[in-house]
């Protein structure tokens, strides 16, 4: 029941991170919330990740690699299919765009010109998993990797070596290797944490920093990653320094959200939406253009301007997903997530 609990506030931390995600696709006039939200959701996924490399350490390559082929690439592959065929149906695509869509799926390549551009979180997870694990068997000491992604992080946010993205985005391991390698270090400390465990004086201590993370959060949601401004306090012009504290003020947001999880793990609702975060990454755009094209069809327009409404339509359409997706895909076609029986497994591995 122990482990049970402490798996919930992991699946309700990924709720609250695809949730950023889709809030994050939107656009408002004021651009706060997509914003804030581009600022951590994508690093809070591969830290999220990161908690749990320890199930592939333990794998022989070949292994890992057949791993984060049917778990990761598969649904990647499935998932832009599936978004290619639908939006060929809404945009009359001609056998000419058709394969140019095709083209860019196999390329696994960050495109906005990609109608399932969101997908592409899939292949820098699965270069970041794949090249994370060959420096973890070379070096062998954690805190040295998270050492060496920290530097790679610095040299892809404030050199900004790659104009554009490579082959599988592999060019982003640099921005997201060290968040999967402080999810790595940082699980052995906080697998057990229990807030029921501890004294009043510490919970009332733990309780007083979540709440001053949540307020930071909403001070860069409201001001920008520069709030520190309304202090009266200059911009910081040192690309450094100014990533640096962008860095500090992910971490804190981190914190925000690990403990807005805990207290919504308790949410049946919430947790089963943290589980199937592949299938709301897959099906994002779809369920989108599908709920904005059903309300058209009634005469109804649909004008978000504004971060609350954004917030409103995005929790409207998760749960319209559920009812939609959830099951046809965890039950009738669990390949298309990653799912596959033990014994299939096996023979394929053998």
């Amino acid at each position: 029941m122990e482990q049970r609990s402490r798996l919930d506030w992991v699946d309700a931390c990924k709720a609250l991170a695809i949730f950023a995600i889709y809030c994050g696709h939107f656009h408002t006039p004021d651009g706060r919330l997509e914003i804030f939200a581009y600022l951590y959701h994508l690093q809070l996924f591969f830290f999220l990740s990161g908690l749990f490399y320890f199930k592939l350490r333990e794998k022989s390559f070949k292994e890992l690699l057949l791993d984060r082929i049917i778990k990761v690439l598969i649904p990647f592959m499935f998932f832009g299919l599936f978004n290619i065929i639908f939006f060929s149906l809404i945009k009359n695509f001609t056998a000419q765009e058709m394969w140019e869509q095709v083209i860019m799926l196999l390329e696994g390549v960050r495109s906005t010109k990609f109608v399932a551009s969101q997908i592409w979180f899939l292949t820098s997870i699965f270069c970041v998993q794949i090249i994370y694990y060959l420096l973890d068997r070379l070096i062998k000491i954690k805190s040295i990797l998270l050492v060496i992604s920290l530097v790679l992080l610095y040299v892809s946010n404030v050199m900004k070596p790659f104009s554009e993205n490579l082959f599988f985005n592999v060019n982003t391991v640099l921005d997201y290797m060290f968040f999967f390698a402080l999810g790595d270090i940082l699980y052995k400390w906080i697998r057990n944490f229990d807030y029921s465990l501890f004294k009043e004086k510490f919970k009332i201590t733990i309780f007083t920093s979540s709440l001053f993370t949540i307020f930071i959060s909403y001070l860069c949601f409201y001001y920008g990653v520069n709030f520190y401004q309304i202090f009266g306090l200059e911009v910081m012009t040192n690309k450094f320094l100014s990533y640096t504290f962008q860095l500090v003020i992910v971490l804190i947001i981190f914190i925000a959200n690990i403990a807005a999880a805990h207290a919504l793990c308790k949410s049946k609702l919430v947790v089963e939406i943290g589980k199937s975060t592949l299938i709301l990454m897959g099906v994002e755009m779809i369920i989108k253009q599908f709920t904005l094209h059903l309300v058209d069809v009634f005469g109804m327009k649909v004008n978000i301007i504004n971060a609350l409404e954004v917030i409103i339509f995005d929790v409207i359409i998760i749960i319209l997903a559920k009812i939609v997706f959830f099951k046809l895909f965890n039950e009738y076609i669990p390949w298309s997530t990653g799912k596959i029986s033990l014994k299939m497994k096996a023979i394929t591995v053998s």
